[in-house]
């Protein structure tokens, strides 16, 4: 990767971009999701069915909060130990290793 600050600075760092390389397991998964909606999609009412589709969304707004928490927590943590590296916070107990 290029300089992690020139790229920052100019706007070519996403927060929201991700490499997405998924599994065999995920794309089980995903399937197996879809089929279920497909199926509630054919057996309830239009109205039961929004009512499912509402508490999807509800999920999926839940599920962010956590994730901008970890994020949070995450990007804390990095900084700590950068801190702690750069201030040689430690350097008194590199003789241990």
């Amino acid at each position: 990767m290029k300089n992690i600050l020139h790229e920052l600075y100019f706007g070519r760092v996403s927060r929201w971009e991700r490499r997405v390389n998924r599994t065999n397991e995920e794309l089980a998964v995903e399937n197996k999701i879809q089929n279920e909606k497909k199926h509630f999609s054919q057996i309830l009412s239009d109205e039961e069915y929004k009512r499912l589709n509402e508490l999807e969304k509800l999920y999926g707004q839940f599920r962010d909060f956590d994730d901008m928490r970890t994020f949070h927590y995450a990007f804390r943590l990095g900084v700590m130990i950068m801190f702690a590296v750069f201030s040689g916070e430690d350097e008194e107990h590199d003789d241990e290793f």
